[in-house]
């Protein structure tokens, strides 16, 4: 669904740009009648051909910018991931030499020196575009696998092409290491000999190969490097499905942090698209984290999600009087009623950089007549069904057993914190076997978001340790036993999952390989289900990490981490502070 509504939107700016540029052509066509100037009678014939052509190439790249690019031709709207499937694989801007070749057939097609004379313009614009601001900020977003690009395809011309023009000059233009993982252009290909590869179950002794970004089973017929593991273990990359906040002006140190216990890929669990614009460019490449973002959440007037924010801008992110302006609409979508939702969904639906998935807050919400605290329950059905209808999950934090109780009732797929307190009677937060039998059910999933355990058990270790005894871990238990898939994430600002898969391994009740399957399985897969991730086998992301020892046997094997693999690229972490200032 998510990818139909990507599609819809890039055919309708595509739309948008035709009927511009062809309202000019006709305008312009007035001054061939002006000056009388016509073309000959055997053009149109050849403009309509050129028109087919020009046309089937762009709606390709159109269709590849939303298919495997996740966005659209609009610079405001951009894929996020870099493209170079189709046409990309013969030159780097197929599009704009489609949308060129339209206009010159209309032209021919009309007889119309003055057509021509706009292609020349749109020609010249489009080329100031790409070298002026489309190549610099790619390079930016993208990094070394950009540069690797242009050093191997053409800007406007394929290479065949340009080797026939300039008769084996084309080496002066070339060279360099080809992109990492782009098909249909030339890869290096690495070869992962003497390791033991995590099956999900065990480890096994294998060979893999890596051409591009992607794992091959099969030896390909030329291999440039070969790697010798040394019999060591071989995991996939670990996720955190619940970070609290990311500050752009820390990014480069999250990165590291992030990148050094192994977590590539990390929820968000709400921020605002101001604060989340400013990190877009340096997340979701080769070299980095993959992120994705709620946006704005979606709660009542008061309570934890407003205090939250306040939090935020004493720790800098933004200021106390933007904050009191930007709010309501800016960080949080503060509604009460069915109507509040019909008017801010658009708001929300259009921001930039686009939600993800929609985050609700449900705080003591079988008192929400009393204490107006977080979402009226009333309000996760009108809002799922909103968020459903455009494609976009729906994650709720809870606090209370009645919070879980309601977000699963309204159809919510993603429960945010297992259900645990010390302000109210355990029974407030105890699940029951229906509960978990319903969301099982339907489903649902339960990020456990016990990460903040482990400093309030060096504050207070034994009131801790009972509240762990008697609300959470019975809470985990009990979801664990009807067959909730559980997910990992730290809920500990400037930390990540690592903190959450100690507390976890604290309750005693999980296996190393249930931990392990959670943390690089389960969780990857929940964040990006439409991405090839969490398992090493062909055709996959070759995105893995290599342990000095087997985690099955001792799970803090998972953190002594020798080597990093993203993408197909090895990962060469600077040796500083980890710490976030």
């Amino acid at each position: 669904m998510r990818r139909l509504f990507d599609l819809l939107r890039a055919y309708l700016y595509a739309a948008g740009f035709v009927l511009g540029w062809g309202y000019l052509a006709l305008r312009v066509r007035l001054f061939d009648q002006r000056y009388g100037i016509t073309l000959p009678v055997w053009t149109p014939g050849l403009g309509i051909a050129l028109m087919i052509v020009g046309g089937l190439v762009a709606l390709a790249c159109i269709t590849g910018f939303a298919w495997w690019g996740e966005g659209t031709p609009a610079p405001f709207d951009a894929p996020r991931r870099f493209v170079a499937r189709g046409p990309y694989r013969l030159v780097r801007n197929p599009m704009y030499i489609g949308g060129w070749a339209v206009l010159v057939g209309l032209g021919l097609q009309q007889r119309s020196p003055a057509i021509l004379m706009l292609s020349a313009v749109m020609l010249g614009c489009a080329h100031l575009l790409v070298v002026l601001y489309e190549e610099p900020n790619l390079e930016r977003r993208f990094g070394e696998d950009y540069r690797a690009y242009k050093r191997t395809v053409q800007r406007w011309l394929p290479r065949l092409v340009v080797i026939f023009l300039l008769a084996g000059s084309i080496d002066a233009c070339g060279g360099g290491p080809p992109p990492a993982g782009q098909p249909g252009v030339a890869t290096r290909i690495a070869e992962y000999r003497n390791g033991f590869w995590f099956d999900g179950s065990r480890f096994q002794p294998r060979t893999m190969f890596v051409v591009g970004d992607r794992f091959r089973e099969r030896r390909p017929r030329q291999v440039d490097t070969v790697i010798d593991l040394d019999g060591r273990w071989v995991v996939p990359p670990y996720a955190d499905a619940q970070q609290p906040l990311i500050e752009p002006g820390n990014i480069a140190t999250y990165q590291r942090l992030f990148l050094h216990d192994g977590v590539f890929y990390v929820q968000d669990q709400g921020a605002a698209p101001m604060l989340r614009a400013r990190i877009d460019s340096a997340v979701n490449t080769p070299m980095s984290f993959d992120l994705r973002s709620a946006n704005q959440g979606w709660t009542g007037p008061g309570g934890y999600a407003v205090d939250f924010a306040q939090r935020a801008a004493r720790l800098g992110l933004y200021t106390a009087e933007w904050l009191r302006d930007s709010l309501d609409g800016g960080v949080l979508m503060l509604v009460s009623s069915a109507d509040d939702v019909e008017r801010r969904w658009p708001s929300f639906a259009s921001s930039r950089p686009r939600p993800d998935y929609v985050k609700l807050y449900l705080v003591y919400s079988e008192q929400y007549a009393r204490r107006k605290e977080g979402l009226d329950p009333a309000l996760v059905g009108p809002i799922v069904r909103r968020a459903h209808a455009a494609a976009l999950p729906v994650a709720a934090h809870v606090y209370t057993a009645a919070d879980f109780r309601n977000a699963v009732a309204g159809g919510v797929d993603v429960i945010v914190h297992v259900p645990g307190g010390s302000d109210l009677p355990v029974e407030a937060f105890r699940l029951t076997d229906m509960d978990a039998e319903v969301a099982a059910g339907r489903r649902v999933a339960v990020i456990t978001a016990l990460g903040g355990l482990a400093d309030q058990l060096r504050r207070d270790s034994a009131g801790t340790a009972d509240r762990i005894r008697d609300v959470y871990a019975p809470n985990v238990d009990v979801l664990r036993r009807h067959g909730v898939r559980l997910l990992v994430g730290s809920d500990v600002i400037r930390q990540s999952a690592a903190v959450e898969i100690r507390v976890l391994g604290r309750m005693g009740m999980f296996s190393s390989l249930e931990l392990l399957k959670m943390w690089s399985v389960a969780t990857p897969q929940a964040l990006f289900p439409r991405r090839k991730i969490g398992e090493l086998l062909d055709g996959y992301e070759a995105s893995f990490l290599v342990l000095a020892g087997n985690p099955l046997k001792d799970f803090a094997n998972t953190q002594r981490i020798v080597r990093r693999v993203k993408q197909g690229r090895t990962l060469d972490l600077p040796p500083e502070n980890l710490s976030v200032p």
